[in-house]
Parts: C-alpha cells; structure tokens; sequence
C-alpha cells in the first residue's frame, strides 16, 4: 500500500469536513465534492448517481457528472428509462457484498466474471467513454445500494487511487445515509400533514404534558380563536387517558386520543375532538344557512364534516359519485373556499 503524500492526506481532511457540514439550501453533497475528487484521483471524469427498482427496472433517482460531454446527462438519463436490473456489474436491488463499499476497477470486475453488458457498452461507447479506466465505488448502507461514484480516465487507476476512494467511501456513506434518513424524515412529514387534514374536526400532535406540536387547519383555527382553553382541554384529556381514572372511566368526552410512541422519546398522542352529533348538526345548519345550501349540499357538508369520502357519501346519498363531485365542488364555491382543508377550517372556525 502506497504511503499517502501530505497533499493527499490534506484534501482527504478537506473533503471530509466538506461532507460532515450540512449547509441547508446548498447544492447536493456529491455535486460539490466531484471536482475535488476528480483532480484527488487525477481522473478525466467524474460521475455519481443513485437509482431505486420499481416493478423490476431501474430509475434514475440523482446524477451528477463532471468532465463528460454537455449531452452526456440525457444520454444517461435515456439510458435508464429501459434499464433492467441487471444494466451493469451488480445487482441494483440489494449489489453483493463483495462489491459494497469497496472501490472495484473494470479489471476488477472483469476478474470476478461480471463483463460488461452489451448495452452498457453501448452506452459507454455513447458517452466517449468506452476506452477508459474505471474506478468506483457502490456506497451502501447495509444492502442498500445509496450511489454509484466512480473516476473515469484514459490510464488505469493504481493503488494510490484506490486508496484515496477507499479512505473517503466511509464518509459519502455517512453523509448519503444522513441525507436519506432526511428525506424520510420529511416524507413522514408531509404524511402526517396529509392524515391530519384528512381528519374532520380539529386534530393535534401533543407531547405527554400537553404541548402541541402539529395541528391540522382546523386545529390552528380553533388554537387561534381558544388557544388557552384548548391546551388545558387537551392537558386534562391526557392526564385522564394517562393515570388510574382515565383507565377506568376513559378519556374525558371532548378529545379521542391514540397514543403514539417511538424508541428513545416520551409517549406523545393524536388529538382527535369529538363533537355529539347533536353539537355537529347544529353546526352543519348554522353554516349551511350562512353559505345559502340546498338541502341536499347540507347533507354533503355533514358528511364531509365526518370526513366521508365522495364515494361513502355517494353510497349514503344514493347517487352516483360524480353526481357528489358536483355537489362538493358547489359547496366549496359557496364556502369562498378552494379546497377541502379550506372547508373543515372554515367549517370548525368560528
């Protein structure tokens, strides 16, 4: 193994700082270090790219090039619109452990009976590639494939190189892992967002001592108009649901709670309020007289009040769905709002 020069060992400390230092709203993490990377290896090109298999082929999830020609990313991209799992020297799903976090050369590859695919060669021929050297790396987390970065030149890759990629996989892994992690983080995000306005009535995230950490549109309605109020309301349901009363005599009438919990955090509950049917009916009359409904959009407002779909209401109402759709849409316009959010906020608001 090569003795690594003090310049080397400098851009490796640069290049790890670089991906250990999250900047939100900067460009991707791979995008920024390429150039680096590619004057570290001494390489004519650069490329990184991630994919996911969906119905046994691959798509294209991220690419990042540098030193190819402009053409060169659509090329790519064309390419992996009819790619199949097996498009190349692993396998996209879950690549061997041989292959993960190791960097490999084409001659590598070749050697372990992986020659290269006549479309990929197609492919490489395409790129003006065909008659370099690779040497790359497929990052991963466990037997998750989370991209494929690789060097490309004219002269084969020796073992300074290799090493330089060995020593700066671990850290496009962490950093990649961290960013998936991330995203999500911000799917499960935009989840709750979705569940919550798909709830009827005023509906919170709270932590165990009541604090409210998400509300849906109705939920912010309510909060602005009764802020306090509504706090001690969801403070007392949960120390009912919570201590040797609220076993026996269940949580008080008001808020249906579910207990969420997640390892290394404190319980915390979804926040339902509940209204006697009663209290919703009146409620259902007064916005109806006050939009100027038909009897039968009162009735479609009751049911989108109790979060029904256009198809439950259809089979409640008797009519066809898209007989409902006219109705709702009619709803919404009286309302002076655009969207069924709009509506239960303007709905539960006061």
């Amino acid at each position: 193994m090569p003795r690594l020069s003090t310049r080397d060992l400098a851009t490796l400390r640069e290049l790890t700082e670089q991906l250990r230092t999250w900047v939100e709203g900067a460009p991707p993490a791979l995008e920024q270090v390429l150039p680096t990377v590619q004057a570290l290896l001494d390489a004519d090109a650069m490329v990184s790219y991630g994919v996911r298999v969906e119905e046994a082929r691959v798509r294209l999830d991220f690419l990042h090039t540098r030193g190819l020609a402009p053409e060169a990313p659509a090329i790519i991209a064309a390419f992996f619109e009819h790619a199949p799992v097996s498009f190349g020297h692993f396998d996209a799903l879950a690549p061997e452990p041989w292959q993960r976090n190791v960097p490999r050369t084409l001659a590598d590859l070749h050697a372990h009976g992986r020659p290269t695919p006549a479309s990929l060669q197609r492919l490489y021929e395409q790129l003006g590639i065909a008659d370099k050297d690779q040497l790359r790396v497929l990052v991963c987390e466990g037997s998750t494939l989370l991209c494929w970065f690789g060097a490309l030149r004219a002269e084969p890759f020796g073992p300074r190189e290799r090493q330089l990629l060995a020593r700066l996989t671990p850290e496009l892994r962490q950093r990649l892992a961290r960013e998936r992690a991330l995203r999500l983080e911000r799917l499960k995000a935009s989840a709750l967002d979705v569940a919550l306005e798909a709830l009827p009535s005023a509906s919170y995230l709270v932590t165990g001592s009541g604090e409210v950490l998400h509300a849906n549109a109705a939920g912010l309605a309510q909060l602005a108009r009764e802020g306090p109020s509504v706090r001690e309301e969801l403070r007392a349901a949960i120390a009912a649901a919570t201590d040797g009363e609220g076993a026996a005599n269940g949580t008080p009438p008001g808020y249906r709670l579910t207990r969420i919990e997640a390892p290394g955090q404190a319980p915390s509950f979804m926040a339902v309020r509940e209204l006697p049917d009663a209290d919703l009916s009146q409620r259902v009359e007064r916005m109806a007289h006050r939009w100027g409904l038909t009897a039968r959009q009162r009735e479609v407002l009751a049911g989108l009040a109790r979060g029904h779909s256009n198809r439950a209401l259809s089979q409640s109402l008797g009519c066809a769905e898209k007989t409902v759709e006219v109705h709702v849409s009619a709803v919404l316009e009286k309302s002076g709002v655009s969207s069924r959010t709009a509506l239960l906020a303007r709905f539960w608001g006061p």
